[in-house]
């Protein structure tokens, strides 16, 4: 099971851990990991500029006609919308720039002995926490730098799981959930 917290802006792991539970492993994305698709979420910014220009250009084509003689009023909305989607542009670019390209900056990862943490402070702190459970699935998705997917292995639970993306040494996370999901199969079933 997934929860969310509102964060402090400074904050250690464990003043949000359960009693006896211990920090096993913190990380970040690594800073060499870098998001291009990312940009791609540039591509309606760049159909509004687009668009805009097409617009300033017919209107400036009409106004420059030698009976028509422009107005404030046309002149001012077509100023405003050159401004909007520039900004909206700008503003767009910067995020998906920013995020793409210093994603170590803004999150960060943690393993306890119960439960597996993700923290984004991005647009505000929020804590992402999920309770290891004996039917968890643990996927490694290794590469340039590693994947490790924490997935409920519950029947029904599309949402249940958490994620450390482009983490260094994805093995020895992979190694260690599964030993915090087989202390919580041992904890379930004592014999």
């Amino acid at each position: 099971m997934s929860r969310h917290f509102r964060l402090r802006k400074k904050h250690r792991w464990e003043d949000y851990f359960d009693p006896n539970e211990v920090l096993l492993w913190e990380a970040a994305p690594d800073p060499k990991a870098r998001q291009y698709y990312q940009l791609f979420m540039l591509m309606p910014a760049i159909a509004a500029l687009w668009f805009s220009s097409i617009l300033a250009d017919v209107a400036l084509n009409e106004m420059s006609r030698v009976d028509a003689s422009p107005d404030f009023g046309t002149i001012l909305i077509i100023a405003m919308l050159l401004v909007g989607f520039v900004v909206q542009f700008g503003l767009a670019f910067m995020w998906c720039f920013a995020f793409a390209f210093n994603r170590h900056k803004f999150i960060r990862y943690a393993l306890s002995n119960k439960r597996a943490f993700v923290e984004t402070s991005f647009t505000g702190h929020l804590l992402q926490t999920y309770k290891m459970q004996s039917e968890d699935r643990i996927s490694l998705d290794q590469g340039k730098l590693d994947n490790v997917r924490i997935k409920s292995g519950k029947q029904g639970n599309l949402l249940g799981g958490i994620g450390f993306d482009d983490v260094v040494n994805g093995s020895e996370l992979y190694a260690l959930a599964q030993k915090v999901r087989n202390e919580a199969a041992n904890a379930d079933n004592p014999r």
